[in-house]
């Protein structure tokens, strides 16, 4: 459960939204991964590999399934692997409309 939270909570950053106004976001991801005993070092780790992960499904169109199974089979246990799966496809849309805002400001 903790990590399907995190995982919303970065899609919302990516979205946009509102991410900086609410800065008890950012907090709470921190909350949550020290409630499961990890140090801010692995908690840093685990947002940068967490945004790494779903913006790269949102930009190659990978299915929530295929993802689910890939993060499996690279040790992730089948729950966390499906939280991050139900994340994505819950905040998929709003991420890859940010992707492409962002990708337009670059071309610019």
């Amino acid at each position: 459960m903790r990590l399907k939270v995190i995982t919303t909570l970065l899609c919302k950053k990516l979205s946009g939204d509102s991410f900086d106004v609410f800065p008890s976001q950012a907090e709470r991801i921190s909350k949550l991964a020290r409630d499961s005993t990890l140090s801010e070092a692995e908690t840093l780790s685990l947002q940068s590999t967490l945004t790494f992960i779903l913006t790269t499904a949102v930009k190659f169109g990978v299915a929530e399934d295929v993802l689910s199974t890939e993060l499996q089979q690279l040790g992730l246990p089948a729950e966390n692997a499906e939280a991050v799966g139900r994340g994505l496809r819950e905040n998929r849309e709003a991420v890859a409309g940010r992707l492409r805002l962002k990708f337009v400001m670059c071309e610019e």
